[in-house]
This record gives C-alpha cells, sequence and structure tokens, in this order.
C-alpha cells in the first residue's frame, strides 16, 4: 500500500494522472525493492483502494466528527481524481517488477 499510496499522493494533479511521474517513481521505487508478479498485477485496484479510503475517512471526519464546511470537499478526493473511470493504461511502458522467465 505505500506505493499505491505514494502514486495517488504524487502522480495526480486535479484529474490529470501524471503518467511519466508515475513511471519514474516506479522505476526509482523498484531500484530498491523489486514488485513482486502479484504486486504489479494489483497496483491499480491498490490505488483505487487507498483513494477510496481517504474519501471515506475525510468524509467521516470532516461532515459527522468534526463538520466544517470548508472541508467538506475532500470528501470527494477520489472522485476529483477521477479514480472510478482511471487505470494505469499499457504497462509496457511501466519498469519490469520481477525477473521474466
Amino acid at each position: 500500500m505505500d506505493i499505491a499510496m505514494s502514486i495517488l499522493m504524487f502522480c495526480f494533479v486535479g484529474g490529470t494522472f501524471l503518467r511519466n511521474t508515475c513511471i519514474q517513481l516506479l522505476k526509482g521505487y523498484t531500484t530498491i525493492r523489486p514488485l513482486t508478479e502479484e504486486e504489479y498485477t494489483q497496483l491499480e485496484g491498490a490505488v483505487k483502494y487507498v483513494g477510496l479510503t481517504i474519501s471515506t475517512y475525510l468524509l467521516l471526519q470532516f461532515t459527522l466528527h468534526h463538520p466544517d464546511d470548508q472541508l467538506k470537499s475532500l470528501q470527494e478526493f477520489y472522485w476529483l481524481r477521477q479514480l472510478d473511470m482511471w487505470t494505469l493504461g499499457q504497462m509496457k511502458d511501466f519498469p519490469t517488477p520481477f525477473p521474466h522467465e
């Protein structure tokens, strides 16, 4: 989930996915800790899960527990980044996370 959170926080500007930033982030990350094949295939779902989790937390925090009209828009975190329609796209551009046989 650490790489999914990093992609979500550093590779989106508003509703725009910065694909090249994501590729560079993954290249740097995988030089230290390569992803397994399973992690690699689940990456897109993990980013969406983290985005939805953040939206739920912000909804609870700023509309139920500590109401704040100015912060209510944060509950739309997932949708403002258009994660419901987002995909990583073709993985061929991304660094190979595991050795191919």
